[in-house]
């Protein structure tokens, strides 16, 4: 349960540090603090493995002197016994019967308090929370990349050449690559892909200006 509760933390410093920096670079490009906000759940997802298999590190306690022991009393010097005459009316305790002590005995292991504590949660409980959390964690990405392939079914590909040297001018102004580009029926404009980037228009934009196109694909490519 240590582990369980040092990992939360760990996650909650890993979160506060990523919105402390997305609060510094609020006015940064969209594709920067996308960037930052996919490392920290990387993180997050690789926090447990780190944990389990990098070296701790502790940081050195100082050491708290003890006080000395007196006798083997344990107290202090205030009220450290003085040494004196045994008194003078000194007997022995009662003998109490040994049926009494069996009793008792049975008392003490049939009572709920000498239940033994339930086992804390090991390596094997951790891994499963940690599958578990990270299949929640993946399974709206994954839906996300089959509605993405389904689009890309669906999709016409742009061959008007005005359209394409607009693209080509918006990526040489940018520094990139141009995207492949082509229209489905989509209520607004979007983009996918990073070794083959690809930008989908909607149907309307055949129709669009010059300048809307322009600043469109321009917003899409950063």
């Amino acid at each position: 349960m240590t582990l369980l509760l040092t990992l939360f933390l760990k996650s909650l410093l890993v979160f506060a540090a990523a919105g402390l920096l997305l609060l510094i670079l609020r006015r940064s490009s969209a594709a920067a603090r996308h960037l930052i906000c996919l490392l920290t759940l990387g993180a997050v997802l690789l926090l447990p493995l780190f944990s389990l298999t990098l070296p701790a590190w502790h940081l050195p306690a100082p050491a708290i002197p003890l006080a000395p022991d007196f006798g083997g009393t344990g107290l202090s010097p205030a009220i450290a016994p003085s040494p004196g005459p045994p008194p003078f009316f000194a007997s022995a305790p009662p003998a109490v019967p040994q049926e009494t002590v069996q009793e008792a005995k049975a008392a003490n292991a049939s009572s709920p308090s000498a239940t033994p504590a339930p086992p804390e949660l090991g390596v094997g409980g951790l891994l499963t929370f940690y599958l578990l959390g990270l299949l929640l964690a993946s399974a709206r990405p994954l839906l996300g990349l089959w509605g993405i392939r389904r689009l890309s079914r669906a999709c016409t590909p742009i061959e008007d050449k005005p359209t394409l040297a607009t693209a080509a001018d918006c990526a040489s102004l940018l520094g990139l690559r141009t995207p492949r580009l082509c229209r489905a029926d989509v209520p607004v404009p979007m983009t996918w892909g990073w070794r083959r980037p690809v930008v989908v228009l909607p149907l309307a934009s055949a129709v669009w200006p010059a300048d809307r196109l322009r600043s469109v694909l321009l917003h899409e490519m950063a």
